[in-house]
């Protein structure tokens, strides 16, 4: 057993991954800090007594159960309207790009058994998961320390840019609780599919989903009795007796195939050498993340006349339309890209009828959200504020409301009107493409 530590740091990392590692960090805290708001505590109530109940009493109360409690809730426990609070999270309007890409994997992460295979002193190690066999490099120097090459693991991986780490605190296991770990699967997804009536194989991940508390008891069992010290550094009374489970291989390969009649297993990224794919996503993404996609046609350009096909219900409604072409003209947006900058103002007040004085705290708000569109993040709230009088929060708020209430996207066909820059990215990296296509604002 052992704490969440962010490992220790190569000599040499790209600026890239340097950023993805400290996102990393901050997104773990601030998920943390999200479950623990007013709005989720009776959910929250409800899913310990779940994960509780599947456990001894004596360990309610221990700092290191809670600690796995409150990351399964955050992670697995599905709370009303069948979303993860992890779920919740990602769709709120105003986490930035690099938490959304983070989390586009992190909402599918599952607690799994992995076996130590290879271990990098004070750096990281090589683990398989045992059931489906896939491999992973994970970057954890804390644990990297205290395993051994065999041990069992309980523990969620999550990846961050191009590497993995565990998620919280995990349980080590001696490496002759295997066989009797597979035994208790193989047993628990055969009684699942029959009691179930499944016709179909259940997907890995789905079972993981659903079983994780349940697998979380078979371990802490183990460790109980196992005659390994607890998480307190205590030895344990009682021992179980480990070695009535010893299979051989060919055992271990018969229940394997086995489950695999239950189980089915979708291929997933390692984390070993870069591919290609990978290679391009990265030299795409950076073309393309942080970049102005969006293209000016310069000077000697028309202004849209904000009346012509716009109906407006109140006076002050055109003359933020009209604040906001001016200041798109002067900074040499053509006419179909200011109209598509008016028309997304159009629809926000035609769906929300603002109430407000100054047409400025919504014009500037408005040049913003255009930039946004098109992942420009060359403009800057501080940098509007201070040229046209208005409050950074003021921005903020605005900006934050049109998204809301107009489910903005990057590149937002509605509203965008250049070729999308995803077009090419969709050769190279569709997933990429799709997350990006789906990223909102």
């Amino acid at each position: 057993m052992y704490s969440e530590c962010c490992g220790m740091e190569e000599k040499v990392i790209s600026l890239e991954q340097a950023r993805w590692r400290k996102t990393g960090r901050d997104l773990r805290r601030k998920l943390g800090e999200f479950a623990e708001e007013s709005q989720f505590i009776e959910e929250s109530g409800k899913a310990q007594d779940y994960y509780f109940a599947s456990l001894d009493e004596d360990l309610i109360d221990d700092d290191f159960t809670m600690e796995r409690c409150f990351e399964w809730f955050i992670f697995d426990y599905r709370m009303k309207g069948d979303k993860t609070l992890s779920k919740v999270y990602s769709e709120l309007p105003d986490i930035s790009f690099h938490e959304k890409v983070l989390l586009a994997d992190w909402i599918n992460s599952r607690i799994s058994l992995y076996e130590v295979i290879k271990v990098f002193p004070k750096k990281s190690l090589i683990i398989k998961d045992i059931v489906s066999g896939q491999n992973l490099h994970v970057r954890d120097a804390s644990v990297a320390t205290e395993v051994e090459v065999g041990n069992i693991l309980l523990m969620r991986v999550l990846k961050v840019g191009q590497e993995y780490e565990f998620s919280t605190s995990g349980l080590a296991l001696p490496a002759a609780s295997k066989p009797f770990l597979i035994i208790k699967i193989h047993d628990d997804v055969q009684e699942l599919y029959n009691k179930n009536k499944l016709q179909v194989p259940m997907a890995w991940e789905k079972y993981l989903h659903a079983r994780s508390h349940i697998i979380n008891s078979w371990v802490i069992d183990i460790g109980l009795y196992s005659g390994l010290p607890d998480n307190r550094g205590n030895s344990r009374d009682k021992e179980m007796n480990l070695n009535i489970f010893k299979l051989t291989e060919y055992d271990v390969d018969l229940l394997l195939k086995n489950i695999a009649r239950y189980i089915s297993f979708k291929s997933t990224e390692s984390s070993g050498l870069n591919s290609d794919s990978r290679v391009m996503r990265e030299k795409y993404q950076g073309k393309l993340i942080g970049k102005k996609a969006i293209k000016k046609a310069g000077s000697n350009l028309q202004k849209l006349n904000v009346h012509e096909g716009f109906q407006w219900e109140r006076e002050i409604y055109s003359e933020v339309a009209e604040q906001l072409v001016e200041i798109l003209h002067k900074q040499g947006y053509d006419p179909s890209q200011q109209e598509g900058a008016v028309r997304m103002w159009f629809d926000f007040c035609s769906k929300e009828k603002p109430v407000f004085r100054k047409a400025s705290t919504w014009s500037v708000a408005l040049v913003y959200a255009v930039a946004r569109l098109g992942l420009d993040k060359g403009v800057h709230q501080n940098t509007l504020a201070k040229e046209y009088g208005v409050a950074s929060s003021t921005i903020s708020n605005n900006f934050r409301s049109l998204c809301r209430a107009l489910d903005l996207v990057a590149f937002d066909r509605r509203y965008f009107t250049q070729d999308s820059p995803l077009i090419e990215l969709k050769k190279v990296d569709p997933l990429l493409a799709e997350i990006l296509e789906n990223l909102r604002l």
